[in-house]
Order: C-alpha cells, then structure tokens, then sequence
C-alpha cells in the first residue's frame, strides 16, 4: 500500500530489510495513533472498558482535526520505506492504529475513516477472530480490499517479556501464519500485548519476518535502528480535542 491508499486499492507489496542499514539512522517524525474500542460503552462497563473506548462521536471529530489540519494518514508500508528507502513521506504524516481487533472497528470507525479516505493499520488477536465482540475473517478481509494494513497482536495477547521462548515462538510466528494464510500474504507488523517485549522477543518477531513492531512508548519520532521499537500515542476515552492536537505537536 501506497502513502494514501485508496479504499478499493489493496496491492500487496513484498518488502524486506536492506542489505545495508541507513547510517547514521534516518529518523521520521511520524505519530502513530493508538486506539482500541470505537463506539458506545455497554452497560456496567468496567474502568479498562472506559479507558479503551472512544466515541464515535469523538474519533470522527478527530478524524477530522486530521484532514482539516492537513495530516496524511499513511500506512506501514509508506512507513518503512521512508526509513529504510528514504522514500519521502507526504506532510504531516501520521499513522491510525487499532488494537484487538474489536468487531466495532469494522462497525464503527471504518465508515468514518472510508469517509475520509484515511488508511489505517488493525492489530488482530488471532485466536480472538470470530468470537463475540471481535472481528471475523471475512470482516478483516473486507478491511484490507479497502485498503487498511493488517498487522499481529499475537495469538493470545499474553506479556510476551515472560513467555520462555517456546511460548514467544507460538505468538508471534504461529499468528503471522495464521494472518498469513487468511490474507494471502506475509504479515510484516506487529504489535505487542501491552507494550511488552524485549530482546528475545525482538529476535523472534525478526525470524517471524516482522519489519516494524509497535510499542507503547510515547513518542512521535521513529527510527531506523529501532524497527522493533517503535513510538506510539495512547487515545483515551477522555481525551479532548486540545489534547489530541498537542498530541501530534
């Protein structure tokens, strides 16, 4: 996928690592955004429900703070190729992303960003897909004919920084195989469960042939000496306008 893929564009792109890595580091200021449940809280809904929902009301809002104010969405793979193809990336890049693989992502927040013609990356739990409440195959094959990115949140969003390396093995590759055969294609991103990894889990997402991985580190500026390492930026259920934009500041 291209910078601004258009919804109905969907052409996988083999990529992979140059033979030599840019020296010294070739850093982008690109924002990832972070988001989890869009939509409507149920009843009785406990304070991590709270913490991971934004409204649709608000995500269009800020969906729209992004076009108005000239942000380009971009996808991974546009992400990738500026820090590893110095290809140039369109102003005010920023990245949507979308963790779990929740059923109102597709319900909720793709119409708003089709509206928009915004590219966005969904991060699926893969032994999630198809129960209630989460996304099901066909769903998440509808998200990348419109041209979303896919990307691996493991098999079980287990604490990958504890796992012994059998268990790592059986996240990270076992659910890139399992994107991989519903998709058609190689997965290239990842995203850890909470955040969580280190340098054993690093050197099995780059066996799994993971590209970029996603942290929760707070930040908007990513590098290509931490493909595995990169920045984030958490939208909560209370965060206002205001701060949406000083987020991307």
């Amino acid at each position: 996928m291209t910078a601004t893929t258009p919804a109905g564009a969907f052409r996988f792109q083999p990529l992979a690592f140059p033979e030599s890595i840019p020296s010294p580091a070739r850093i982008v200021k690109v924002p990832i955004l972070m988001y989890h449940h869009i939509g409507s809280l149920p009843p009785r809904a406990d304070l991590l429900r709270r913490g991971l929902t934004v409204s649709a009301a608000n995500f269009g809002r800020q969906m729209s703070y992004l076009k108005e104010s000239g942000f380009h969405p971009v996808s991974q793979t546009a992400l990738f190729e500026a820090l590893f193809g110095n290809k140039p990336l369109p102003d005010q890049p920023v990245v949507i992303s979308f963790d779990d693989g929740y059923l109102d992502n597709f319900t909720q927040a793709l119409p708003i960003l089709e509206s928009d013609n915004f590219a966005a990356t969904f991060n699926i739990i893969t032994a999630k897909v198809g129960i209630k409440g989460f996304m099901s195959w066909n769903q998440i094959l509808e998200l990348q004919f419109t041209g979303m990115d896919i990307g691996s949140h493991t098999v079980d969003h287990q604490d990958l920084s504890i796992l012994g390396g059998p268990g790592v093995r059986h996240e990270l590759i076992d659910s890139e195989q399992t994107l991989a055969s519903h998709l058609g294609h190689p997965v290239y991103w990842l995203c850890y469960p909470s955040g969580a990894y280190n340098a054993r889990v690093i050197a099995v997402a780059r066996e799994a042939g993971y590209l970029l991985a996603t942290t929760t580190h707070p930040g908007a500026y990513q590098s290509s000496a931490e493909p595995f390492e990169l920045h984030r930026l958490r939208v909560r259920n209370d965060t206002t306008l205001t701060e949406f934009e000083q987020l991307l500041r």
